[in-house]
């Protein structure tokens, strides 16, 4: 990454360091169980707050910063300053006069040191981040001494401790520095439920040490959301938590009815929310929160605009009919697009009047009211529908990307493909919306057939157009063996 790049990333002041997480995953550890009781809740007063005891640390090593006449040959250092991200800490001095720091963090190799420059200030609070997990780490403070001169000034080495145990490594990374730089790829391991950070070598860099929930997501000022563990039965969180890497809480939302799978950020910085009403049904809420407050200003009940009996996958309930996994909104045409797993389709909604833009999907045991309206009729070869979905995204020109899972690959019964026939694939769609037909312009992961099939847990992230992170999160089948939950029924 170029260090302009960097330069324009860092915001020394807000003591947030914004790390080009430009690949994130997501891997989430959930079973497909509804229940029928009452939710079970717990309240975010009867928890000790996490914001509150950060607070008080912040409170302890800024007062020690200020009292302690720290100079750039002296400064005040503090690892994992907010508890919960061991390999970050904060580099604190004042200087003599206005001036510009950059900060190395040596890495292993040539290729993975991390390096960045400050804001010209005289006091300054600086995060370090990257830091390897049971090693000596190198970090170099260099003073600007003219326009494109910097002498090197102080050397902190900092031992930080092991990584746990349980904490998963790559088997396999395959990139070039060409293209990976000094990017980290932030992941949710399924054995840990902690978010953890890896350079171009597989090497950990980065990761919380609190169990957190759906995610990462990451928001437009660089902080990410995770649904906090404090579960609403039977697998939905009662609050999410907005945290930089360096593991401040910097905002926390109380949702009594749980918050699941999938949050969106909207252009004036308030969250659309995934959750339940628990009123018979599950997972077809969602709820924008205001950022601020933490009021719900907006409710979108996914029955005001489907019939909760058309369309069914065999995935479908009538406690779980629709099952909202992913959001997304466009806000080149102020538009939010809504997957629903358990019929097969992917719809939009105009978000400033609430109507129906269209819908995606195999319009096959359709009401022919809304097929006649609001489906789509394919054009070219090669066409295949999408079934039991997991992620869609927009693109750039305005084609649709979805991760198709490819469950049964019909809506008849009769006709189901089972897993070992089958496969899933990222898709994407070139609608026309005048003449209401559907193209499919590219697909990947047809001819990697059954080792590239997922039935639930996966995503696609479109970096840019025509490169797209393409994530099959729960392969179904491992050395010619089935893999996949026991509870979940795919073979008759």
């Amino acid at each position: 990454m170029n260090k302009e790049f960097w330069k324009k990333l860092f915001d020394e002041s807000n003591l947030l360091i914004i790390i080009p997480a430009t690949f994130i995953v997501a891997s989430f550890v959930v079973l497909l169980i509804f229940g029928l009781s009452d939710p079970k809740t717990y309240k975010v007063d009867e928890i000790e707050s996490i914001i509150e005891s950060q607070s008080a640390a912040e409170t302890d090593y800024l007062v020690e910063f200020s009292n302690g006449g720290y100079t750039p040959d002296n400064p005040y250092f503090v690892l994992n300053p907010y508890g919960i991200s061991p390999l970050t800490g904060l580099l604190m001095f004042e200087s003599s006069e206005v001036n510009e720091y950059k900060v190395v963090i040596k890495g292993k190799t040539i290729d993975s040191s991390f390096e960045y420059k400050t804001d010209s200030l005289i006091s300054h609070i600086i995060p370090i981040y990257g830091l390897y997990p049971n090693f000596n780490n190198e970090v170099f403070l260099y003073e600007l001494i003219d326009e494109d001169t910097y002498e090197l000034v102080y050397t902190e080495n900092v031992k930080t401790g092991k990584l746990p145990s349980n904490i998963e490594l790559p088997t396999l990374l395959e990139t070039t520095h060409e293209y990976f730089g000094n990017d980290l790829m932030v992941t949710m391991s399924n054995n840990t439920n902690m978010p953890v950070g890896y350079d171009i070598n597989g090497h950990v860099r980065w990761y919380l040490n609190k169990e957190l929930s759906w995610g990462p997501d990451q928001l437009e000022n660089g902080n990410f959301i995770f649904g906090n563990r404090d579960l609403v039965d039977p697998y939905y969180n009662a609050e999410i938590l907005e945290i930089d890497y360096l593991g401040k809480v910097y905002g926390r939302y109380n949702l009594p009815n749980g918050y699941h799978h999938d949050v969106t950020e909207l252009q004036n910085g308030n969250l659309i929310v995934a959750t339940n009403e628990f009123k018979g049904t599950v997972e077809d809420i969602i709820i924008e929160i205001d950022r601020v407050t933490g009021e719900t200003v907006k409710t979108i009940d996914m029955d005001d605009y489907l019939n909760v009996l058309d369309g069914t996958s065999e995935m479908w309930s009538l406690i779980d009919w629709f099952h909202l996994n992913s959001l997304y909104y466009d806000k080149f045409t102020n538009s939010l697009l809504i997957s629903g797993k358990n019929q097969d389709i992917v719809l939009s909604i105009n978000y400033a009047t609430l109507e129906l833009n269209w819908i995606i999907g195999d319009p096959l045991n359709w009401d022919e009211k809304l097929t006649s309206k609001y489906f789509f009729t394919p054009i070219g070869e090669d066409f295949e529908w999408q079934y039991g979905q997991s992620d869609v995204e927009v693109l750039g020109n305005g084609d649709i990307i979805i991760f198709d899972n490819g469950i049964n690959k019909t809506k008849l019964r009769e006709n189901d493909v089972l897993p070992n026939g089958t496969y899933s694939r990222a898709v994407v769609y070139r609608l026309n919306k005048e003449t209401m037909t559907i193209e499919q312009v590219f697909e990947y992961g047809t001819s990697l057939g059954t080792s590239f099939y997922s039935p639930e847990y996966s995503n696609v992230d479109a970096h840019s157009m025509n490169n797209y992170l393409i994530h099959s999160g729960e392969n179904a089948w491992i050395n010619g063996m089935l893999n996949i939950l026991p509870d979940y029924e795919l073979e008759k």
